[in-house]
């Protein structure tokens, strides 16, 4: 079951990034076209949140490899322990 939360999450947060990263480039041209400022660092700023999102996704997935490992190691002592 948590595999299952985890892929669709997963998916949900690369659909989120998708848009946030299509709507700062859209943002960023107009902003360059118009000569504004506000919305270069609007457009800066939803890059920087898309950024943080994979790398947010690329830590769960290396935690979540150890912290596996951590839970059966865990299990396994609790196990020993009881018998």
């Amino acid at each position: 079951m948590d595999d299952e939360r985890f892929e669709k999450t997963e998916l949900a947060v690369w659909a989120d990034t998708a848009v946030t990263m299509i709507l700062a480039i859209i943002t960023g041209a107009i902003g360059l076209m118009a000569q504004s400022k506000a919305l270069l660092a609007d457009s800066a700023h939803s890059i920087s949140v898309a950024v943080s999102s994979v790398v947010g996704l690329i830590k769960r997935k290396t935690n979540r490899i150890s912290t596996d490992r951590v839970y059966t190691e865990v299990l396994n002592r609790s196990r020993r322990y009881r018998r």
